[in-house]
């Protein structure tokens, strides 16, 4: 980790030379191990006796761990990766996505394939909902299953073009009170809400920002509906956005153009 993050700050030709082991050698080196224990991190190089601050008055016992586990190969890996998402509990997600006119472009089609990303990261027994809003909010596509469905979502991803302004908090409060009706009936699932959008909210008729963080923050019947967002672009407005997850308990990320895909890839982490 430490070795990955260094790399990310050289220039080119340190690199080049460090991608030929020179930083590893480095940082597996004795002085280097030696500032690396002085620091609080046990060193990799078990000949550099154990010392302060790893010892019993800063509250570590340095003779632990005791017992080693090897990291398992990459097949082992990937075998509990996969069991992991036949038995999780499956998710129902319902994506709202901003289609207003400042999307044109390259927003949309990254936003587009983004959406897609999420799609294949989940897994075959999640449902996802699609959600568009412009000036205003449309009612939910699907849900279905991703085991026999996703390739109607996808379509209809493909499908979705850029016009208008932006309702947002008419379509959170929308998906919002859809995905807690989804949850009385399936009270078994992940219920969530993620939310995109490259803009302020300029159009809602129903809701104002007070109103949807009340409505976000009334769960009387603990349906667990969570809601995270998605700040896109320099146009959208992260306070907002961090304020309708947190009263829907869920968490904010901020994306553009060119990581919107891989910010998408990190939400489908959730569920």
């Amino acid at each position: 980790m430490i070795e990955s993050n260094l790399l990310t700050v050289l220039q080119p030709g340190a690199r080049d030379a460090a991608q030929q082991g020179k930083l590893l050698a480095f940082l597996k080196s004795r002085p280097a191990q030696e500032r690396a224990l002085a620091l609080g991190f046990r060193p990799a190089d078990t000949q550099i006796p154990i010392g302060p601050p790893l010892d019993g008055a800063h509250g570590v016992d340095p003779k632990q761990p005791q017992t080693l586990l090897e990291v398992p190969d990459g097949a082992t890996l990937l075998a509990l990766v996969d069991t992991w998402r036949q038995h999780k509990r499956p998710a129902d997600v319902t994506l709202v996505i901003d289609t207003s006119g400042s999307m044109r472009g390259k927003p949309m089609e990254e936003a587009k394939a983004g959406a897609k990303s999420f799609l294949d990261n989940l897994g075959p027994r999640d449902t996802v909902g699609l959600l568009f809003f412009d000036s205003q909010a449309y009612p939910v596509f699907g849900p279905y299953s991703l085991a026999d469905g996703k390739e109607k979502l996808r379509q209809r991803i493909d499908g979705a073009f850029a016009k208008g302004g932006t309702a947002l908090y008419d379509a959170v409060g929308r998906g919002y009170q859809d995905q807690q009706e989804r949850a009385r009936k399936d009270p078994r699932r992940i219920h969530a809400l993620v939310v995109m959008t490259d803009g302020r909210d300029e159009n809602s008729q129903l809701l104002t920002l007070p109103q949807l963080q009340q409505q976000l923050g009334k769960d009387e019947e603990g349906t667990g509906v969570k809601v995270f967002t998605i700040a896109y672009g320099e146009g959208a407005d992260p306070r907002v956005l961090a304020e309708i997850a947190e009263a829907g308990r869920g968490t904010t990320a901020t994306g553009s153009a060119q990581n919107i895909v891989q910010v998408y890839r990190d939400m489908a982490s959730f569920f």
